[in-house]
């Protein structure tokens, strides 16, 4: 028997003509196979693009995907009223539980690559779960006894419970495409014109469009068309997934450290150099100095504006911004480290995340001469300290650009705190007491990176 029988029920194919009844089960025949083409392609994409058979992303996007099929078979025996007994039943509620619940641990599965936040984390997964418990098994119970002998006693019970359930799952994904959504937005404004901004725009635009689907879904639903509005979820949760599986995927990408990674930013409109004097130890600009010890070191001078764009010393200063504080971000969500990053500018593009400058400029000592590293520029997210100073200064490196001030740092961390004792003591000033000449540029505040990295800072300080 199929719902469509049972007085009261929202099942409306059966109280319709003949020529309204055909065009209805056309038009579900029709969503159904677009929800099983896009399963079967996701399912075969699951296979032959993943290259590890494992994961909370690969197993939950998966079960999704499997669990379309059965969903839309399941309500094509019912509403067709193929196979009347409990099987299409059993087999619809089952697959819902993995189609839906499935989609949103999709989504929960990359929400670490976008929020850093452990409790949003946490409180996120308990959601899913939550929902699951108190929305699928009461929903269950009512579907099953509306279709039992006692149908008049669960009816009116699951056409209620049905929309609350619908309503329930819906806000729960609106929830999780918000986060994507807000996040986006801040992680826009840390890449104001990087080469990652492409996918998180694409991010943003496919959460707004999953919200607008569930916006759609509930109308059909309220609209009493229910024989649609089921198979239209099988089609929607479908194209749902198989965007979450194009752009979900690229945010690997944005987490993932490589030292070619900054070789291929163009961003030379982020820093006018301009604005920057090149501060230096020596108080004659036009000095020269040659040592046989040291290697020789050229006293630097401001950068000049005109000309910028072709000019490769400033498109290699300007290019590293973006990759610095990338840097800084990764590490915080992949190792949890504390918001300090620097890299090591030159012909190679050698990069290094460990402790910041110190261990940068230690690692460049010991893999590179004094005359290669005078001619090397170290870009830091923060201001060095003394003792990160001292080590550029005698690892030889010849220009220091960090983003943001060790006074800001003071204000970010605290004052008193015991893992960040702020030093008051600017680093051009620990450089001015050495013999050989270090360029200081910072912090960049007129270009807003000091604003951004003390954003990305502000996530671990607190």
């Amino acid at each position: 028997m199929s719902l469509a029988d049972i007085p009261g029920s929202n099942f409306s194919i059966a109280d319709r003509s003949a020529q309204d009844r055909f065009a209805e089960r056309t038009v579900v025949a029709c969503l159904i196979a677009i929800a099983w083409y896009n399963a079967l392609e996701l399912i075969v994409l699951c296979f032959a693009t993943f290259k590890r058979y494992g994961g909370w992303y690969f197993w939950c996007l998966l079960i999704a995907s499997f669990s379309i099929i059965p969903f839309g078979l399941g309500y094509l025996l019912i509403i067709f009223d193929i196979y009347s007994n409990m099987f299409p039943v059993a087999m619809e509620l089952v697959a819902w539980v993995g189609m839906v619940t499935g989609q949103s641990l999709v989504l929960w599965s990359r929400l670490h690559l976008v929020c850093y936040s452990p409790t949003v984390l946490r409180a996120t997964l308990a959601m899913i779960i939550v929902d699951a418990i108190i929305l699928h098994i009461p929903g269950s119970v009512l579907e099953f006894g509306s279709h039992s002998n006692k149908s008049s006693l669960f009816t009116h019970g699951f056409n209620i419970f049905e929309r609350i359930q619908l309503v329930g799952f819906s806000i729960q994904e609106i929830i999780l495409s918000v986060i994507y959504s807000w996040e986006a937005v801040r992680l826009l404004n840390l890449r104001p014109r990087g080469h990652y901004r492409g996918t998180l725009v694409q991010l943003l635009i496919v959460n707004v469009a999953m919200i607008m689907m569930d916006a759609a879904i509930i109308g059909v639903q309220y609209s009493g068309l229910f024989d649609i509005h089921v198979t239209l979820k099988a089609m929607v949760y479908s194209v749902k997934l198989k965007l979450e599986y194009a752009i979900l995927g690229k945010l690997v990408h944005i987490t993932e450290v490589g030292g070619s990674s900054s070789a291929h930013t163009d961003l030379s409109d982020f820093v006018d150099l301009s604005l920057h004097n090149g501060r230096t130890t020596q108080q004659d600009s036009d000095m020269f100095t040659e040592n046989p010890e040291y290697g020789p070191h050229v006293r630097r001078t401001r950068v000049p504006s005109k000309g910028s764009s072709t000019d490769p010393l400033r498109r290699s200063l300007s290019a590293a911004q973006s990759p610095t504080l990338d840097h800084q971000i990764q590490a915080q969500n992949l190792h949890k480290k504390r918001p300090f990053a620097a890299i090591l500018l030159s012909s190679n593009s050698l990069s290094h995340v460990r402790h910041a400058e110190s261990e940068l400029a230690r690692n460049a000592a010991d893999n590179y001469d004094w005359a290669y590293l005078s001619r090397c520029t170290l870009v830091s997210t923060w201001e060095p300290c003394a003792m990160c100073a001292g080590a550029i200064y005698w690892a030889h490196i010849g220009r220091l650009v960090y983003l943001a001030s060790e006074a800001a740092l003071r204000e970010v961390a605290g004052i008193g705190n015991p893992e960040n004792l702020t030093l008051d003591l600017p680093c051009w000033r620990v450089f001015e007491k050495g013999q050989s000449v270090v360029e200081v540029i910072g912090p960049l505040i007129e270009e807003g990176w000091e604003a951004r990295v003390v954003e990305d800072s502000r996530r671990y300080w607190g």
